[in-house]
Parts: C-alpha cells; sequence; structure tokens
C-alpha cells in the first residue's frame, strides 16, 4: 500500500487503538509493541492505521469483499481511523460506508494485528498498522457498494481472480478454523 497524505498520521495518541491491539487474538508478526508506540506518541517511522471488516455468513462458507479500484484487487472492506476514533467503530463505519451492510459483531477485540511497510522511491519509509475484525451477516445480504468501488459476496471455496493474495489467505484461514470450531464435538480453539 502506498502512503498518501491522511489525517491522522502516525505517531498519534489513541488509547482506544492502544487496548484493541493489546486484546487482537493474533500477531503473527509480533507488531503490538511498534503499535502501542506509535499510538501513544512515540516514536515511529511515518505511517498510518487502518481497520478492515472480515464478514462472513454464519457457516464461514462465504464473505464480503470490495474490489479497491486503487490497488486493482478485492480485498475485504476498510480504511483509514479517524483521529481518536475507537477502531470497532471505524470498522463499523467501514463496513457500512463500503457495503451498505450493518453486521453483527464476532467479536469485540481485533481478531488479527498486522502491518506493512512501505519504501518510496526516494528511499523513505511508511509504515502501516492494520486491525481486522470479525462481523457475521446473513447469507447473501443485499450490498450497496460505492460506485467506484463494488462489494460482492464470495464462497470461501471459489476466490475471486483478483483477490489480494495476502488478505485472502488470512480471510480463509480465519473461516476455516471458525468452521471447524463450530463443528459439533470439536474443541474450541484458544484464540491466543
Amino acid at each position: 500500500m502506498l502512503r498518501v497524505d491522511s489525517r491522522p498520521a502516525l505517531p498519534c495518541d489513541n488509547p482506544a487503538v492502544v487496548a484493541a491491539a493489546a486484546r487482537a487474538w493474533s500477531d503473527p508478526r509480533s507488531v503490538k509493541g511498534r503499535l502501542v508506540a506509535a499510538c501513544s506518541g512515540g516514536p515511529c517511522p511515518p505511517g498510518e492505521l487502518i481497520v478492515a471488516s472480515w464478514v462472513f455468513d454464519p457457516r464461514w462458507e462465504s464473505t464480503v469483499l470490495v474490489y479497491h479500484q486503487r490497488f486493482k484487487r478485492w480485498m475485504p472492506p476498510g480504511g483509514r481511523i479517524e483521529a481518536g476514533e475507537d477502531p470497532l467503530a471505524a470498522a463499523r463505519r467501514e463496513l457500512l460506508e463500503e457495503t451498505g451492510l450493518i453486521a453483527e459483531v464476532y467479536t469485540p477485540d481485533p481478531v488479527l494485528l498486522d502491518d506493512w511497510v512501505d519504501e518510496s522511491a526516494e528511499g523513505g519509509r511508511a509504515e502501516t498498522y492494520g486491525l481486522s475484525y470479525a462481523f457475521v451477516a446473513p447469507a447473501g445480504a443485499r450490498l450497496v457498494g460505492e460506485s467506484d468501488q463494488p462489494a460482492s459476496w464470495f464462497r470461501m471455496s471459489d476466490p475471486p481472480e483478483r483477490a489480494h493474495p495476502r488478505h485472502w489467505s488470512r480471510v480463509d484461514e480465519f473461516a476455516q478454523a471458525e468452521r471447524l470450531a463450530a463443528e459439533p464435538d470439536q474443541p474450541r480453539l484458544d484464540k491466543h
């Protein structure tokens, strides 16, 4: 993701983000310490903070994706957190703006804490942090995408050709774990 001018940029002061980072189910890249520092006004490279809304049907068999023109890829709905905004509220807002969907929150905690670094042609560095939240909506619920960003349901077994590989693999892995956990006589996987 190329950094574009946005407000607020990191570092910033957002205690809600710090609290959400502490509760994240998964932090595969050990991002929490850097994000906490960045959202506590500490030193960090320039960057931004985004949220993603992972929407699934109740059986974990399909998900909602938005075609982001900027990336030319199908990705979960999401966008930037506004100054002082609670990350879950931001995820709900982005979901509504990009799909018209009001979905049930699966858990109030982020299911993934992630980051990626972009290098500019001039050698500059921008770090983008992401908090992903899971939602559940009726299978095939009506979606109203933005005029330049269509939204659609996709079966987990049939990803779209232009799905963003990193995002799709993480959404798919989460859905598989939740499907398995929902099966009778299966022990619930520890979230951490």
